[in-house]
């Protein structure tokens, strides 16, 4: 008896990411995180259970984690919820469409407590996350939550959160500036995604394919053309009217630049061919976005007296950008694992804490934060899914992989605990040698289905990068981009991109025991110790979360001819 009161008084706390629009409908990027005696237990995205792209929801999640680990309501403090979109002001304790969505929570009685402000949601998730005791804490988002309740039906056409500066001194944050927070002032998640339609892909959510092609452009066939400018109090505005961008995403821009002197061509069709003026519109505004953001983070460095910048939000998953951020202010920057909406749980569940004990909470930076599996899990997987492979168990998996890897399989890697956030990051991976220039197209025809002008990235030990990249610093969220060395271009070209880089991975004996020792098992092989590492998923699909999405993706990809799961090997006949 006295054991169950002890477990009882356990207290768990809950961060939720719903994204709802004023009209109640629910749009991307749900997730859930968990807190177990103020410290992370697991955070996953709902797509990962639901395997639906995207998936916006969080009741999926939700009940995995409290039956996973055995969570009885009596045991929970509190349930942070946060969303995008919302009025930051409203009567009662939520918005009114917040109270539908999560009704069932309320109806159970259980304790919520509503994050009004989305930027202070990403504020936390990186204070919460981040290396440093003093920071300028750099927000970039397409849209947070609105200044009022909306006015108009187009969610551009309202004031809201864009681009927001934060200070973190002595566990404390504060909002220092705001930008783009009118109407008629559209932010660098909005113009890089608008961008990203005219060139033909589907929505802003493929902007890391227009960051892939701005590599093959020159912005400077552009030149004379500016998106961002300062005010005389010096915050970065936009040159575009929003009121033409709401109506009209591509004609706006088409306009713009009618205005400016210059015709630009129609949007490219999504199945045709990339003209080269897409290639200079893509590294234009890359170029655009990343000057303006060096611009007014430079001068808020000087203004707060600090010399660290944290990055995130959507547009913080540009690799390109945080890189030239980096070297051009010349500081040190911090992105986490999960920078946008995705990770947006674990910054509701430390804005709880936060609220509650004025300070913020130190959680250090774990991207594995998803659950693991152990081996009789994976039994039961590969008993009940099929047929069509050889099992064979092992003790030794990095030696058994790495001569697999160096006799030119590509293998599906699963280990551990799953991600939190949108990088395979060595524990749901798909590993080949980066020594064969051909692997590249391998992916590309047999798997992952991308266009041709999408790099993919280089793993690697931390202690042998320098023999490939030029770091700044440790990267091992795989969110910044390097150049690299003669060698790499010897030894890695399926790895190097055509502006001669690459968004590498670093991995340390610490945080990843077990890939750190395969990428040393390479080494002494091959002398290169470095694989390509891409997401363990097809086109379409989420990346693998359970024993049994990995050998389902496993049985449907072509070109994966192993799978290295816990101890178990998977071969495939043809193999």
């Amino acid at each position: 008896m006295l054991m169950r009161r002890e477990i009882a008084m356990k207290k768990f706390i809950f961060g939720i990411n719903c994204p709802v629009l004023p009209d109640g409908s629910i749009t991307y990027d749900g997730n859930v995180a968990c807190l177990k005696d103020g410290k992370p237990l697991v955070a996953l995205a709902e797509e990962r259970i639901s395997r639906k792209k995207y998936d916006g929801s969080f009741k999926q999640s939700f009940e995995f984690i409290l039956d996973r680990f055995k969570i009885t309501p009596d045991e929970i403090e509190a349930i942070a919820i946060c969303s995008f979109a919302q009025p930051m002001s409203y009567v009662g304790p939520y918005p009114p469409n917040i109270e539908v969505v999560f009704g069932n929570l309320l109806e159970a009685r259980l304790p919520l407590h509503y994050v009004q402000s989305h930027h202070q949601a990403h504020a936390m998730a990186a204070a919460s996350q981040c290396p440093f005791t003093d920071a300028l804490i750099v927000i970039v988002d397409h849209t947070g939550n609105l200044f009022g309740a909306p006015e108009v039906n187009r969610l551009e056409l309202n004031p809201a959160e864009q681009t927001s500066y934060y200070l973190l001194r002595d566990s404390q944050i504060t909002l220092v500036a705001r930008d783009h927070d009118q109407p008629g002032d559209a932010g660098y998640g909005r113009v890089y995604g608008d961008i990203t339609c005219q060139l033909g892909f589907n929505s802003y959510r493929e902007s890391g394919k227009t960051m892939g092609l701005a590599s093959f452009g020159d912005a400077g066939q552009l030149a004379g053309h500016h998106l961002f400018s300062p005010d005389d109090q010096g915050r970065e505005r936009s040159s575009v009217a929003e009121e033409g961008y709401a109506e009209d995403d591509t004609k706006a821009f088409a306009d713009w630049f009618q205005k400016g002197g210059r015709k630009i061509p129609s949007r490219r069709q999504s199945n045709g061919l990339i003209r080269p003026f897409d290639m200079h519109l893509a590294a234009w505004v890359q170029q655009e976005v990343q000057t303006s953001i060096e611009r007014r983070t430079k001068a808020l460095l000087a203004e707060c007296g600090v010399s660290n910048v944290c990055m995130v939000g959507g547009v913080a998953m540009n690799s390109v950008m945080n890189a030239y951020l980096e070297e051009t202010l010349g500081v040190s920057i911090f992105v986490p694992p999960s920078p946008g909406d995705a990770g947006l749980a674990l910054g509701a569940a430390a804005c709880y804490l936060y609220e509650k004990n004025r300070t913020v909470p130190a959680f250090g930076c774990n991207p594995y934060l998803g659950p693991a599996y152990d081996q009789e899990e994976m039994r039961l997987a590969i008993q009940e899914n099929g047929s069509g492979f050889r099992v064979f168990v092992v003790d030794d998996v990095a030696q058994v992989a790495a001569e697999a890897l160096m006799a030119g399989k590509m293998i599906g890697w699963f280990q551990g605990s799953s991600e939190y956030g949108p990088r395979a990051l060595g524990n749901r991976s798909i590993l080949a040698s980066p020594r064969n220039v051909w692997t590249k197209e391998i992916l590309n025809s047999q798997i992952k289905l991308r266009e041709w002008f999408r790099p993919y990235a280089p793993v690697v030990r931390l202690e042998d990068a320098h023999r490939y990249f030029d770091l700044r610093s440790p990267v091992p969220h795989m969110m910044k981009t390097a150049r690299v060395t003669g060698k790499a271009y010897q030894d890695l070209p399926a790895c190097v991109h055509v502006d001669g880089t690459a968004r590498v991975q670093t991995v340390t004996h610490e945080a990843n025991p077990l890939l750190y020792e395969l990428l040393g098992a390479i080494g002494e092989r091959s002398g290169a110790p470095v694989l390509l590492n891409t997401s363990f998923n097809l086109a379409g699909m989420p990346i693998v979360e359970s024993p049994a999405d990995a050998i389902k993706c496993f049985n449907a990809a072509i070109g994966i001819d192993w799978l290295v799961m816990g101890n178990y090997i998977l071969q495939k006949e043809t193999a």
